[in-house]
C-alpha cells in the first residue's frame, strides 16, 4: 500500500519577512502585500493540487540579503527541518529588501512574488516534488494581477424563495473586504453592503471565523462571526428593505 504522506496536499504557504534597520513604514507595506499574495495562494490551492510527502505548510522565511548571521533572526535556524513538525516544514530565502521597497507598487508584487515562488521551486527540488502544479499556482497569481474576489458560501435562498445572498471577499494590495450582495433572482440586485474593511493582513483571520449566512425571516439575512480579533463576535444581521 502507498504511504498516505506521498498524496498530502499542500495547504497553506505562510511568509516571514526579516528585514531589520528598515523603516517602520516599510516594513507595514511588506507586510500587507506578501498577505495579498498568501490569500491568492491559498485560494488557488484548493484548486491545483500541490502534492508535497507530508507536508501541508510551508514557512518561507524571507531573510534580507545584507544579513550574514542567521541566528537570533530565525528561531532554531535550520532551513527544511527534517520531514516537517505536524506537517509544516520552514524554508530560508534571501531576498533583496532594498530593491524591493525602492520599487512601484505593481513592481513590488512582482517582485516579491517570483521570490516565493523561487524559494517554494527550491524546496520542491529538494525534495522532489511535482514543479508545474507550483509553477500554474503563481502563474495565475500574476495573471489575477495580485487581486481576488471570491465567493465565501454557495448562494443563500430566502425561506419564500424570493432572494438570495452571496457573501464574497475580496483582497487587493490595500484592502481586505467582505461583502454581502442580495438579489432578487440571480441577477437583480436590490441590497449590496460591505461588512468588513480592513487591511490585507487580517484577511485570513476574518475569513476563518466568518460562518455560513443564514435566513432567520424572509428579509432578515445572518452572518455569524465566532471570536476574533479583527471583528466583534456574535451575527452580523442585515434586513433586506
Amino acid at each position: 500500500m502507498k504511504d498516505a504522506t506521498n498524496r498530502t496536499r499542500l495547504k497553506y504557504i505562510d511568509l516571514i519577512e526579516t528585514c531589520p534597520g528598515f523603516p517602520f513604514d516599510d516594513r507595514v507595506r511588506s507586510h500587507q502585500e506578501s498577505w495579498c499574495i498568501i490569500l491568492l495562494v491559498h485560494y488557488l490551492l484548493r484548486e491545483i493540487r500541490v502534492f508535497t510527502d507530508g507536508i501541508r505548510q510551508v514557512n518561507i522565511w524571507l531573510v534580507n540579503t545584507e544579513l550574514s548571521d542567521l541566528s537570533g533572526v530565525v528561531p532554531n535556524f535550520k532551513s527544511d527541518r527534517g520531514s516537517g513538525f505536524q506537517g509544516i516544514t520552514n524554508f530560508v530565502w534571501r531576498f533583496d529588501f532594498k530593491a524591493y521597497f525602492d520599487a512601484t507598487a505593481p513592481d513590488r508584487s512582482r517582485v516579491l512574488c517570483d521570490a516565493v515562488e523561487s524559494a517554494m521551486i527550491a524546496l520542491a527540488e529538494h525534495r522532489r516534488w511535482s514543479q508545474p502544479e507550483i509553477r500554474e499556482v503563481f502563474a495565475r497569481v500574476r495573471q489575477a494581477d495580485y487581486c481576488l474576489k471570491a465567493d465565501h458560501t454557495k448562494a443563500c435562498r430566502s425561506p419564500d424563495g424570493k432572494y438570495q445572498a452571496r457573501v464574497s471577499y475580496s483582497v487587493d494590495r490595500e484592502e481586505f473586504r467582505i461583502d454581502v450582495t442580495v438579489t432578487r433572482g440571480r441577477t437583480d440586485v436590490v441590497l449590496q453592503k460591505t461588512i468588513y474593511r480592513g487591511g490585507p493582513g487580517m484577511g485570513l483571520s476574518v475569513q476563518r471565523h466568518l460562518g455560513k449566512p443564514h435566513w432567520t425571516s424572509p428579509s432578515e439575512l445572518a452572518i455569524p462571526i465566532e471570536h476574533n480579533a479583527a471583528m466583534p463576535d456574535g451575527d452580523v444581521v442585515i434586513k433586506v428593505p
